[in-house]
């Protein structure tokens, strides 16, 4: 029986990004892989470095990790409502606090379009 191994997140922001990792590490089947603790580690070691050369953020975002699947040549079907960001994010507390949303709005329609 095959065995996915939890990983742990690493970070407060990049529980996405372990996610994708375990699927990864599920698929590429890295021999010093062996427990959830090694699993972690090489989340650290290897794909979180790997993401933040490819990828260059901390305000993920789910076509972020959808582009760093596709990168690795992993099929994957992705579906969502809206194509791009939605205008209406910008109205939203949250997204009002942040000084970078045009740039982040922008990078991400980016995505959506590649």
């Amino acid at each position: 029986q095959e065995t996915m191994f939890k990983v742990s997140q690493i970070r407060d922001w990049d529980c996405g990004l372990s996610q994708v990792s375990a699927i990864l590490q599920y698929i590429e089947k890295p021999e010093e892989v062996t427990d959830n603790e090694s699993a972690t580690r090489y989340y650290r070691e290897v794909h979180f470095p790997q993401f933040e050369k490819d990828v260059h953020v901390s305000a993920i975002w789910t076509i972020d990790l959808v582009w760093f699947l596709h990168l690795r040549n992993v099929p994957i079907s992705f579906s969502t409502i809206t194509i791009g960001v939605s205008p209406e994010l910008a109205n939203l507390p949250f997204y009002q606090q942040s000084h970078a949303f045009k740039e982040m709005a922008t990078r991400v329609n980016n995505l959506f379009q590649q």
